[in-house]
């Protein structure tokens, strides 16, 4: 598995419904081009290189290409929701878990609730940290017949 080394902002807030304090990692603003990916366990992150990956750019065109050809009917800003909540299915396997969305709701390590103080238990900081970056071998192998019945 490869990995790549990150500048990231760490942000520690409380949960409402437990008082767990939480830990999330966030890109630098000036990452252009990458985004961290969740796993399942909603604790542990991968990286995407979008610039790099052309899958991306290629679910993009095949999710917009089924919604042009059915009846469905989806505005540019949802199409693009859309493919960001559901990326992870191109990803391969990371550690025995599936990538999960870049803009998953984040939750409680101890009670999964989705609510949050409104501020920081303590000041944001920085760290770099290794992550594993994203494959798509399984993808790639697939048939685009296959391909377009996993998109809808």
């Amino acid at each position: 598995m490869h990995t790549m080394k990150q500048t990231v902002r760490k942000e520690s807030v409380r949960c409402k419904v437990c008082g767990t304090i939480n830990t999330f990692l966030y890109l630098s603003d000036f990452s252009y081009g990458q985004r961290l990916l969740l796993l399942d366990d909603g604790q542990h992150y991968a990286l995407a290189d979008l610039l790099q990956d052309n899958v991306w750019d290629e679910y993009y065109k095949t999710a917009e290409e089924i919604v042009k050809q059915s009846s469905v009917t989806y505005s540019d800003e949802r199409l693009r929701e859309f493919v960001n909540q559901t990326f992870g299915v191109t990803c391969d396997r990371i550690n025995d878990q599936s990538v999960a969305a870049p803009q998953r709701q984040k939750r409680c390590s101890r009670c999964d609730a989705l609510d949050w103080e409104p501020y920081l238990t303590e000041p944001e900081k920085t760290d770099v940290m290794a992550f594993p970056v994203v494959t798509h071998e399984g993808w790639r192998q697939l048939p685009s017949g296959e391909q377009r019945k996993i998109v809808f």
